[in-house]
């Protein structure tokens, strides 16, 4: 009895139920276009004077390994990609700002750097490297060789944490950018 019970309680819902779902609105365009996720946009900043990895072509087009890898994450997410240059010293302040989402610009991940922004795992490397003044005799670049010698690095990098800690009998000079410690070569 009691089975028969539930089971004309079940059919009873059932028959209830059925003219509400068949009451429901048909979807229309409106309300398909406001169920439709819209497409999101990232905002990069990179600098434009580190090539192969960021710079204008002859062409004026922004171009490059780490545009290039902008772009794919962009592609990756279904997401468009709005990539603003600036002035390399100036992509953090403005990231911290929230004048974009992310930079990319061969920023390297030192005990400052993280203290105003996080970094995606590494996805390339840079071997430090040592230059002359042409016509000058050629150098052993050991800490041996260098013992006493002043090296000029660009300051807060991961090359000044290099040789800080690997040529450490030898005068090291910080300078603000690549280009001012290119310029102290004698």
């Amino acid at each position: 009895m009691k089975c028969a019970v539930a089971l004309l309680l079940f059919v009873g819902a059932l028959a209830v139920a059925t003219p509400l779902v068949a009451q429901a609105p048909a979807p229309n365009a409106e309300t398909v276009e406001r169920e439709q996720p819209k497409r999101v946009a990232i905002r990069f900043l990179t600098d434009s004077d580190f090539p192969p990895f960021n710079y204008f072509d002859e062409d004026n087009t922004l171009t490059g390994f780490n545009v290039d890898v902008a772009r794919a994450i962009c592609l990756e997410l279904d997401a468009a990609c709005d990539i603003q240059v600036r002035p390399w010293v100036g992509l953090l302040p403005a990231l911290a700002k929230g004048e974009a989402e992310a930079v990319i610009a061969s920023h390297s991940a030192t005990p400052n750097a993280l203290k105003v922004a996080d970094f995606t795992d590494r996805y390339y490397f840079t071997p430090a490297r040592f230059a002359g003044k042409r016509g000058t005799a050629q150098i052993d670049a050991t800490p041996e060789g260098l013992e006493g010698k002043k090296i000029a690095v660009a300051k807060g990098t991961a090359h000044e944490a290099y040789v800080r800690a690997f040529f450490r009998d030898s005068a090291i000079r910080p300078f603000e950018t690549v280009e001012l410690a290119r310029d102290a070569l004698v």
